[in-house]
């Protein structure tokens, strides 16, 4: 049986170095519960999504976007077990994962999601074509890499408002994109094996650490 997971990595001290904290969440099995979807459209549109059998394997997530005529929509889907708060020193950046396939000439704007305060921001938007189970992975993702959400017939984002990794005491949450115009027409996908982890900014002791053979060397110069 598939199943979401989270997965601390804590703070470790190796050859002298302190790692940063991060932490991973995946779901490999599309519980409807488990995931909230918010649509933006322009025109009549409305949209459709749930749990399948038809993963890679077993169950994933099939979602149809239905399109009146020169229409646009896009939808959030938020894996609400994927959130987190930032804390001092803020977040690094996001590297995201998952799994989509679509149908024959029917390729669906597809890009990687986080929300924060009641704001939906999404990078790496792309046309997804492939018609076979294909793997999409970022790069890791830094706040300007992300923009609002701005449906319209001719764009999806706004690249001049960006989320905040630095806002202490803010909630993150995280998910995928789904986006198309035209119409009239319904565009189906399905996806699965979706993951987010969230690097750490270093914490100070990692500068202190990192500065104590340098002191240690000054200090054996002095004493020569």
């Amino acid at each position: 049986m598939k199943s979401f997971t989270k997965s601390v990595v804590t703070a470790t001290v190796i050859a002298g170095v302190v790692t940063a904290q991060a932490q991973t969440f995946s779901d490999t099995t599309f519980n409807n519960s488990d995931w909230t979807a918010l649509s933006f459209t322009q025109g009549t549109t409305s949209f459709t999504a749930g749990q399948v059998s038809l993963g890679n394997p077993d169950t994933g997530r099939q979602v149809s976007h239905v399109l009146g005529d020169m229409t646009a929509i896009g939808v959030a889907h938020v894996f609400n077990p994927a959130s987190v708060t930032i804390g001092t020193g803020g977040i690094a950046g996001l590297t995201y994962q998952i799994d989509f396939i679509v149908q024959p000439f029917a390729p669906v704007g597809v890009g990687f999601l986080v929300v924060q305060n009641g704001r939906y921001y999404i990078s790496n938007y792309f046309g997804a074509t492939q018609t076979q189970w294909t793997t999409a992975v970022s790069d890791t993702l830094t706040e300007s890499m992300f923009g609002e959400v701005n449906i319209s017939m001719s764009t999806v984002q706004n690249t001049n408002s960006n989320p905040d990794f630095d806002l202490v005491g803010s909630t993150l949450q995280f998910g995928y994109f789904t986006a198309n115009s035209g119409g009239p027409i319904t565009i189906q996908s399905n996806y699965d094996n979706f993951s987010v982890s969230i690097e750490a900014v270093p914490e100070p002791a990692t500068m202190t650490l990192l500065a104590i053979p340098a002191l240690m060397a000054l200090r054996k110069k002095k004493l020569r």
